[in-house]
């Protein structure tokens, strides 16, 4: 990523390209990983019983409930998404090693409680539903942000157009295609075998319905 990150300092669509290994390869990766189970005994055993049992355990476990269910998931996610890319908050990122360490950190959370709340998702005809719509929604607004980015007709981040490597606004533009077609459609081509067994599931259930008719 040290190569990336360098280019990235000059081309705000390589710096796209960063946030979108966060969020659509490493968070989705991460999470079939299931590294919880092993995490535990990554730290030492007097921390072990607590992490993984008593009050912390508990605790942390009602907190995950909680943060993934769909809509707060979605939320977290869509709200995070697009405070980073506001002008200022993008500006100082660029400005800061760690408002960019924290915008990077952030990213990566509340993508991998995403994709978290789409594997807890997968059973249920009302959680799938659920997550199919999810997955719909965040393809969505990922392509109105892309949008905005692409046809905008001035730059809006001020750290890519004081000493630009690259015509701002193509920078800019180049930024905006990157989230608007490939992410938009890893969301959309996601979301396919949720919809296809949420319908599965559906015409599964009328036919036991009409057969006890």
């Amino acid at each position: 990523m040290r190569p990336l990150h360098g280019l990235a300092e000059r081309f705000f669509w390589v710096h796209m390209i960063e946030h979108e290994l966060l969020m659509v390869v490493a968070a989705p990766l991460l999470v079939a990983a299931r590294p919880a189970a092993v995490l535990p005994w990554s730290v030492p055993l007097a921390w072990r019983t607590g992490l993984s049992g008593g009050f912390v355990g508990l605790a942390f476990r009602r907190v995950w409930d909680a943060v993934t269910r769909p809509l707060v998931a979605w939320s977290l996610h869509t709200a995070a998404l697009w405070l980073w890319h506001l002008p200022s908050l993008f500006d100082a990122a660029i400005g800061s090693e760690v408002i960019h360490a924290l915008q990077h950190t952030t990213f990566l959370a509340v993508a991998i409680v995403y994709w978290s709340s789409l594997v807890r998702a997968r059973h249920g005809l009302a959680s799938r539903g659920a997550a199919v719509f999810s997955l719909f929604a965040t393809s969505m607004q990922c392509g109105v942000l892309g949008a905005l980015l692409a046809l905008g007709p001035r730059p809006l981040y001020a750290a890519y157009a004081r000493a630009p490597a690259l015509d701002p606004v193509v920078d800019q533009h180049l930024a905006g295609l990157v989230m608007w077609v490939p992410v938009s459609v890893i969301y959309g081509v996601a979301a396919i075998p949720l919809l296809l067994a949420w319908l599965r599931e559906a015409d599964g259930r009328v036919r036991r319905w009409e057969a006890r008719l």
